[in-house]
């Protein structure tokens, strides 16, 4: 920012002492070089007649009279150098001293002040100077002074609208602003081969944007402008370059230190960063968001605004308050999580999942080069409280989607849905999900670990535990409603009473400023009307909206109580026919046929006539609105359906024109005609903009403007929830809650992701060592399977045909087991201290072995070659070593969890990877499981228990050796 008021003088007796003060000072010197460059013009410049002899609207006449003058005031200064400046016939060198003289005079003016902000005056001045710039037009003769010329106009257009005008912004409306930001992206947009001048300009529109920002209730009104222009633009379509000159303003806007500030704030201003910001990036996702430019540039600012929306959750819970539930919060989370991230990351997944491109929108080399970048914003996404926040309030809330879990489950799928090894996952893609994977499970490992000897499986914690799993049982029944509801509409309600959301659902209060009633003159809607009212508008995420509108086309009272109080949630009496219906077509998908249709457009018309009379009655307008009854708003809203259809139709070839519509709809309100103007502006608007219903209620589909509007009007009202929550101090049933929902997939994926690691390069290893030490201290089922997974890698070491890259994998395998073994033994099952006893015994005889006995040895060398147990049975020649040295080893490695039993049950062969590498374990140990000499069965238990001396003597033995 420019350094306002840094170099200011004192006013008073100080300026009596300076012969000339500074800004004097400046103009002078400009217009001395402004006149000395007109004079050298000959169109204009003439030595031949003084100065008094040219007419007097010459700039070299005016410039001259004010230089003799004794008032040399910067605004008269500035009268003949803004003619110049406004003037087409001046060549873009004369332009570009007169501009260069304006900002010098404007900079000096500027920092002559004696406050932070300027005075209305030196405003008004800065306006005038700024519609000049903004009327420029000049003749370009020369390339190079023209560009320059242009670079200049920027200049003093940023310097104009960055000045701090505090309480005096009215000196400079946000009209003149606004045309100064259209002026600069003219020429950013003219000078297209010009790349100085185009990274000039894109640094002027920020800077526009930071002191908007800085000052946002003084500048509302243009931010508000600059945003629904962009707006605007997107939905039109614009080109990629453009797109992204909009991003780097909106990257600057987001992270500007004031936007943490009007992120949570209540007052209309705040009302752009909550929804008008997060509704262009939405936009910007849906009709570019497939472009890698575009997406490197949309993905952070999309973290930003949830970094806020967690940041002010977090520390309302931290400091014991409730945060503001209409600021940014669920709603701004869950849009930008699904319609960005989601639907993307299926998107560029496609090609990677299948054998055959055909029909999918992309190849798989721009598929790969998305899910680069997607699982990148991933990574810097997913920061500790920020999978925290997102798992309490959407995965563990059943009113709204899991997002964690659809994140991984994506990810997962990367791996499982890989068609063949032929054609495995790029190596970085690989590592970028099993850093993602590695970040999710380290967010839950950092929580509050439970005291050392202490029990999680307190009463406490299993109350926690059997809240945490009521959220998902309700889930599961919500799902089973809509199952049921998609397969016959026309039996919602009985489906709702015998589904037991009645048991759960919440009671709604109406929505402020609607109607408490269905209907007017009625009393207030039965239980199970305004249950599933809420259930159609707060469970969007999983509503069928083909079934929905089936339902309320129906001609029974059912149907028609049920829509009427649905129709009463929307907040529009303030809206134009046309924004109403687009935004009520966003709730809901309007039947098929006619007669159904005509039902629903009634019922709308009634309750828009009704909300718009007591709307303009409220608002003091004369004549209550433009339409004399309800009827005539249904006959509107029905012509808006036909034209919408009609413009937007590829089978039609004549379109309706506005006189059309015109014609159409005459003498159809109360005998009287529509207000032209108002059809004008609908047939411009469904002409421009079609009205598209989505197909189902969830987010990953296109969310239109209209439909962020209606939900932010429920949450304003206190009708839909925007809360995040975050962790409590005793987080253990909630992370339990999460290894005992996703704790298997991400082993999966993790185990995957090793697997195609010869090398552990990758996060995989780290994140399973991390999912380990976590089920251990929460005493979780699945860490016996993880266990396992580290125990199948490590004992890669054991095997005689292996590549050699992979006994790095497997000793760093074996590191973490024994690293995480040493730090939980006492919370360890049987089953993972038998392994560490079979790698240490392993280890142990490979030493004696060695030093014993001849290497040639065959049954030496089988003993080497003899995979893990874990997956094959304790058969063969590794069971009669053992059994000859003692029982107690069998016994452990056995599994037997009691020792009393008469036979120890082998273990499950492990199922391997298809993705395994060639050489790795389960090559090695499928290839051992196939040899005929490890098929021996098991001896009989007789056979097993050898004399009392036997034992002794070779227990004495191996502890000899083992010493």
């Amino acid at each position: 920012p420019w350094p306002w008021g840094q170099h200011s003088v004192k006013h008073g007796a100080a300026r009596a002492l300076m012969v000339v003060s500074d800004v004097e000072a400046v103009c002078r010197s400009e217009a001395q070089r402004v006149l000395t460059h007109l004079r050298g013009n000959r169109k204009f410049g003439s030595l031949s007649r003084g100065w008094r002899e040219l007419p007097e609207g010459s700039p070299i006449r005016q410039l001259s009279e004010w230089r003799c003058g004794s008032q040399a005031s910067p605004a008269a200064l500035l009268e003949p150098v803004l003619r110049i400046v406004r003037s087409p016939e001046f060549a873009g060198p004369s332009t570009y001293v007169a501009l260069e003289a304006a900002h010098a005079v404007l900079a000096a003016l500027c920092e002559s002040l004696p406050a932070s902000a300027v005075d209305a005056a030196t405003a008004g001045i800065l306006a005038e100077v700024s519609n000049a710039v903004c009327e420029c037009v000049f003749e370009e003769t020369h390339a190079q002074m023209d560009e320059a010329a242009a670079m200049q106009m920027i200049a003093v257009l940023g310097l104009c609208t960055t000045a701090p005008v505090g309480a005096d912004a009215a000196a400079f409306p946000a009209v003149d602003r606004a045309r100064a930001f259209a002026k600069v992206l003219s020429l950013w947009e003219h000078y297209r081969q010009t790349h100085v001048l185009r990274a000039f300009a894109q640094s002027t529109l920020q800077r526009m944007l930071d002191a908007a920002c800085a000052d946002l209730f003084a500048h509302s009104e243009f931010l508000r402008f600059v945003l629904s222009r962009m707006l605007a633009e997107v939905e039109q379509g614009i080109p990629v370059e453009r797109t992204v000159l909009y991003l780097r303003c909106l990257q600057r806007l987001t992270t500007h230190p004031a936007a943490r500030q009007w992120s949570v704030a209540q007052s209309p201003q705040a009302r752009l960063f909550q929804e008008v910001v997060p509704m262009v990036l939405l936009r910007i996702s849906d009709k570019l968001g497939t472009n890698i430019t575009v997406l490197s540039l949309l993905l952070p600012i999309v973290n930003r605004i949830c970094w806020l929306c967690v940041d002010h959750w977090v520390q309302a819970a931290g400091a014991g308050e409730n945060g503001h539930t209409s600021c940014l919060g669920a709603l701004q989370v869950e849009a930008l999580l699904s319609s960005v991230y989601l639907r993307i990351l299926t998107q560029a997944a496609a090609p990677l999942q299948s054998n055959d491109s055909t029909g999918l929108s992309m190849t798989l080399e721009e598929g790969s080069e998305l899910l680069v970048v997607l699982l990148e914003g991933l990574s810097d996404l997913l920061e500790v409280d920020t999978v925290r926040t997102v798992w309490l309030s959407f995965d563990a809330d059943w009113r709204r989607p899991a997002l964690l879990e659809q994140v991984i489950q994506c990810i997962a799928d990367l791996f499982r849905d890989t068609p063949s090894t032929e054609r495995q996952l790029p190596a970085h893609i690989v590592h970028l999900s099993t850093t993602v994977l590695s970040r999710v499970v380290a967010a839950f490992d950092a929580s509050a670990a439970p005291a050392a000897g202490a029990s999680v499986n307190t009463i406490e914690s299993a109350a926690e535990m059997e809240l945490v799993r009521q959220q998902w049982r309700r889930r599961e029944t919500v799902l089973e409603f809509m199952a049921k509801l998609e397969e016959s509409p026309k039996k919602a309600r009985a489906a709702l009473e015998k589904s037991g959301l009645m048991d759960f659902v919440p009671l709604p209060a109406p929505p402020c400023g609607t109607s408490s009633s269905s209907s007017p003159g009625e009393g207030a809607p039965e239980e199970w009307v305004a249950k599933l009212t809420w259930v159609f508008r707060c469970l969007n995420h999983v509503v069928p909206y083909a079934a929905m509108g089936e339902f309320f086309g129906q001609p029974k009272d059912d149907s028609k109580q049920a829509f009427a109080a649905f129709v009463e949630t929307f907040d529009m009496g303030a809206a134009n026919l046309d924004e109403a219906l687009r935004e009520f077509l966003q709730a809901f998908r309007l039947p098929g046929e006619a007669q159904q249709i005509d039902r629903v457009l009634q019922a709308f018309g009634e309750t828009y006539y009704r909300k718009h009379i007591e709307y303009c009655q409220s608002s003091d307008q004369q004549g209550a609105g433009f339409l004399k009854s309800a009827d005539a708003a249904y006959t509107l809203a029905f012509s808006c359906i036909m034209l919408n259809v009609d413009q937007h139709n590829p089978k039609l070839k004549k379109r309706m024109v506005l006189n059309d519509f015109l014609r159409n709809n005459r003498s159809c309100n109360e005998g009287e005609d529509y207000p032209k103007e108002v059809l004008t502006e609908i047939f411009e608007n469904l002409r421009t903009n079609e009205i598209k219903t989505p197909s189902s209620g969830s987010l990953m589909e296109s969310v239109s403007p209209a439909r962020i509007q209606d939900f932010m009007h429920l949450i304003r009202k206190g009708y839909r929830d925007n809360a995040l929550a975050s962790l409590r101090d005793t987080p253990s049933a909630y992370v339990r809650g999460f290894l005992e929902r996703m704790g298997e997939r991400v082993r999966t994926a993790l185990e995957y992701a090793l697997a195609m690691d010869v090398g552990a390069n990758s996060d995989a290893l780290q994140g399973l060592e991390q999912l380990w030490h976590l089920t251990l201290r929460h005493k979780s089922p699945e860490a016996d399977s993880v266990a396992e997974g580290l125990f199948f890698f490590g004992t890669e070491v054991f095997h005689e045909t292996q590549r050699a890259v992979a006994v790095g994998r497997a000793a760093a395998c074996l590191r973490a087991l024994f690293r995480t073994a040493l730090g939980c033994v006492e919370g360890m099952s049987t089953r993972q201290l038998h392994m560490m006893v079979y790698l240490t015994v392993q280890f142990a005889l490979y030493g004696f072995l060695d030093r014993t006995l001849p290497p040639n040895e065959p049954k030496i060398a089988k003993l080497l070659r003899i995979p893990s147990l874990v997956v094959d049975p304790p058969t063969g020649a590794v069971y009669n070593f053992l059994r000859k040295i003692s029982t107690a080893p069998f016994k452990m490695l056995s599994y037997a969890e009691d020792t009393g039993s008469s036979a120890a049950p082998a273990p499950s062969p492990r199922p391997v990877p298809t993705s395994s590498p060639p050489g790795s374990a389960s090559e090695a140990e499928t290839a051992a499981a196939q040899s005929p000499q490890d098929s021996d069965p098991s001896p009989a238990r007789d056979e097993q228990q050898p004399l009392l001396e036997q034992q002794q003597q070779q227990r004495q033995q191996l502890e000899e050796a083992l010493s």
